[in-house]
């Protein structure tokens, strides 16, 4: 398991005590500190040797997938290994939760991943799988629980799932290039549902997470928002083809610079440069694309 921090130690820590607590006891668990300010890393370091976890320290702020690829590259060495989990910092898991899924994927061929529901503190479903509209580059999350029992879907969030390591060595890790955040958990869904492999919400495993607590929430935070609109963007140029590839570049071109003049309208000048810089660089700076 690979736990990913940008500051909050305090969410780091309660994170920490969920997963010390799982049963069975988890292989290896490994926290990496995305060089955080002031002294995050120092406050976990007796978390992590309560928990029995490895504390990496970053020097540079890798972004979500970048950081917790530091560790997940050098676990996929160990050819043992099943399994590989991505974590947040801010979620709240029960002790059977890596049982549920892991039970799931074995007993469950062409199973590439797995994930669970997530909520908000409020009990109000965030997360229960989603689908990809790829002529927008947009990926719908449902927040209404399909079934009882587990149930297949296109999309699972980085937030927290599970991952056969044998498909992340043949299909990729998370992408490192969505930095900080947003869009990486799209390219590996699609990615694996493009090579036939199939995704899946484990619903009797439920993780409560405190949404934005690194980045921001996207209705609050500039930077999110610009962040969101630049991803988008890349995803369509790295992972879409056809006609696909053309409507979605369309669709962002037409509507990212009219939303940002919206929002300048609305007297929201900070939101208004979000929206164009996330196009324009969503637009022309370089992304490693895949196609």
């Amino acid at each position: 398991v690979v736990v990913v921090q940008y500051g909050h130690p305090d969410e780091t820590i309660r994170t920490l005590a969920c997963l010390a607590a799982a049963t069975p006891r988890l292989g290896r668990l490994v926290v990496v500190d995305n060089a955080s300010p002031g002294h995050a890393a120092d406050a976990v370091a007796s978390a992590c040797d309560a928990a029995g976890a490895t504390l990496v320290r970053s020097a540079v702020n890798r972004g979500y997938a970048g950081g917790a690829n530091v560790a997940v590259r050098e676990l996929l060495n160990d050819a043992t290994l099943r399994y590989v989990a991505y974590c947040n910092n801010d979620v709240a898991l029960p002790p059977d939760y890596f049982a549920q899924l892991v039970q799931h994927l074995d007993a469950t061929g062409g199973a590439a991943a797995s994930g669970v529901l997530v909520t908000r503190g409020t009990g109000a479903v965030q997360f229960a799988g989603g689908r990809f509209v790829p002529a927008r580059a947009l990926v719908v999350e449902d927040h209404v629980v399909r079934s009882s029992s587990p149930f297949e879907t296109d999309f699972l969030s980085g937030c927290t799932l599970v991952v056969r390591s044998d498909d992340l060595r043949q299909f990729g890790v998370l992408p490192d290039a969505y930095s900080p955040g947003y869009m990486e958990d799209a390219e590996l869904s699609w990615r694996l549902r493009s090579a036939g492999r199939s995704l899946w919400v484990v619903p009797g495993a439920i993780a409560e997470h405190a949404v934005g607590a690194s980045f921001g929430a996207l209705a609050t935070s500039p930077s999110t928002t610009e962040a969101v609109v630049r991803h988008r963007l890349w995803f369509a140029r790295r992972n879409l083809i056809g006609v696909d590839r053309v409507l979605a570049l369309g669709y962002q071109h037409l509507t990212k610079p009219v939303r940002g003049l919206v929002e300048l309208l609305r007297g929201r000048p900070a939101f208004a440069r979000a929206y164009w810089r996330g196009w324009w660089r969503g637009a022309c700076a370089p992304c490693a694309e895949r196609v």
